[in-house]
């Protein structure tokens, strides 16, 4: 039997998902800005598509903004916070995505000073390391740190780091590309001004995924051109791509959602009975099997998943 064990890099794409979008490729081709019939059955699916995510991260649907994925959100949030935001440092880390780092490698200049949060011993975040460079001056910052690492796993302290910026009035962003789908995320309970995510990390297709963009931070389009996504990213939407990234079968993002929500078996806010499966997108299940890429005894108790009646295979 072929296993598939890279999920972390890309997920496949679900078999119902293939038909929504075949769907909307077929039936529903008028381009979302046009006004006649067509145009608007075609932005009746994207803000179907934006109410879907919208509950589902309990933020509002004219905070989440389609764009092609992760790459484009990471680089727009950054730039953008430097250009209409006034920025004068950005804190990250040394082990973002290189959508983070060589951004701030282009970015960083006479004005625009990049600083670099310390890092435990397992690769955590120092939070009081991140409170030093916080308080090291009073210019404007914005902190990038990603939510779930997509190398090691480690889930970022997010409520400790969105607490920190409020406290210095810093804008915070999020890479959330190996968390959105698999860890459950309450944008209403924490102080991020920015999110990005990618459909393709949770069984939707590649090109398409969105920024979440706090109603409260004002920033410009990346892209020029039209005024699609309410004039934050011109360019005809890929209306397939966003259904089947939230197809109403609920087969893409909300169904690994609904898994990681329903399956902690502790009460703890990291989650660390299982956090090596909720963590890094390491795992794929489908039709009741659920697929390990590694495995520690110490970290997963693979018993508790087999009483959920999945099948487990692993390396």
């Amino acid at each position: 039997m072929k296993v598939y064990f890279d999920n972390a890099a890309t997920t496949k794409v679900r078999d119902e998902v293939v038909d929504e979008i075949s769907g909307v490729l077929k039936n529903c081709f008028g381009n979302p800005s046009s006004t006649h019939s067509y145009g608007r059955s075609a932005k009746s699916f994207i803000e179907t598509s934006r109410k879907s995510i919208a509950k589902i991260l309990n933020c509002e649907p004219g905070e989440i903004i389609f764009n092609s994925g992760g790459t484009e959100s990471d680089n727009s949030i950054l730039k953008c916070a430097v250009k209409d935001l006034g920025v004068k440092h950005v804190i990250s880390s040394k082990i973002e995505h290189h959508a983070i780092t060589h951004t701030l490698e282009e970015i960083e200049n006479k004005d625009v000073k990049v600083h670099y949060v310390g890092l435990k011993d397992e690769g955590e975040v120092d939070i009081e390391d991140l409170d030093r460079l916080l308080r090291s001056n009073n210019e404007p910052k914005l902190v990038s740190l990603m939510y779930i690492n997509n190398e090691i796993g480690n889930i970022l302290d997010v409520k400790s780091v969105s607490e920190l910026c409020r406290k210095h009035n810093a804008y915070f962003h999020s890479d959330a590309v190996q968390a959105v789908g698999h860890y459950p995320i309450d944008l209403s309970l924490l102080n991020i001004d920015f999110l990005s995510s990618a459909g393709h990390k949770f069984h939707g297709p590649k090109g398409v995924g969105f920024t979440y963009i706090n109603k409260s931070t004002k920033i410009k389009s990346f892209i020029c051109g039209g005024p699609q996504e309410r004039g934050l990213r011109a360019g005809t939407e890929s209306v397939h791509n966003i259904v089947g990234m939230t197809s109403p079968d609920k087969c893409s993002m909300s169904f690994f959602f609904c898994f990681t929500a329903s399956s902690c078996c502790c009460s703890c806010s990291c989650c660390a009975c299982s956090s090596f499966i909720l963590s890094a997108s390491l795992f794929y299940a489908q039709d009741g099997d659920l697929l390990i890429q590694q495995y520690d005894k110490n970290s997963i108790d693979l018993e508790f998943y087999r009483k959920l009646n999945f099948e487990v295979f692993q390396l």
